[in-house]
């Protein structure tokens, strides 16, 4: 785990969970110039221990799909199940049939990489946005206690391949 945090204000905590560690460390070092307080997980379960051990108000997960031990599919599918925040998947792997799984999962947006730094900063904002209303439920360390989050609508025809 390596941590990028703002010194700035206030900051939303963010878990980037990707297995290649160039990509890590440049969208940590991007959403952390942004403002972000970015935490990095190498896979999906050290994501999931991270999300659990409590110690941090994660508000967004950024993941990749293909990683060892428990890949980005799975890990959506344990946070939108067990937590109620919104998941980002960022990958290279943008098939019509992996957006329309990834949608279908319960992704709140997908981007493909490579991406472009403005609409990626764009979009985590929104879903920070969209986020902070459907935190009502949540204890430090975002565990559900009891809320339903509404889902949230995303233009699909802008993840064209």
């Amino acid at each position: 785990m390596n941590r990028h945090e703002n010194k700035g204000a206030t900051t939303y905590d963010v878990l980037l969970v990707d297995s290649k560690k160039s990509s890590r460390d440049l969208t940590g070092r991007m959403l952390d110039r942004a403002g972000f307080s970015v935490i990095t997980a190498e896979h999906g379960k050290e994501a999931i221990d991270l999300l659990h051990d409590g110690s941090r108000d994660f508000r967004l997960v950024i993941t990749e799909i293909l990683m060892p031990y428990l890949d980005g599919l799975e890990l959506m599918k344990a946070v939108k199940r067990e937590l109620n925040i919104p998941v980002m998947i960022l990958s290279s792997k943008a098939d019509e049939t992996t957006v329309n799984q990834v949608f279908r999962f319960g992704a709140d947006d997908f981007m493909k990489k490579p991406f472009i730094d403005p609409e990626l900063l764009q979009r985590v904002r929104q879903l920070l946005s969209l986020g902070r209303s459907n935190t009502a439920g949540l204890n430090r360390g975002g565990v559900l206690q009891h809320t339903a989050a509404a889902p949230a609508v995303v233009k699909r025809s802008s993840y064209a391949a």
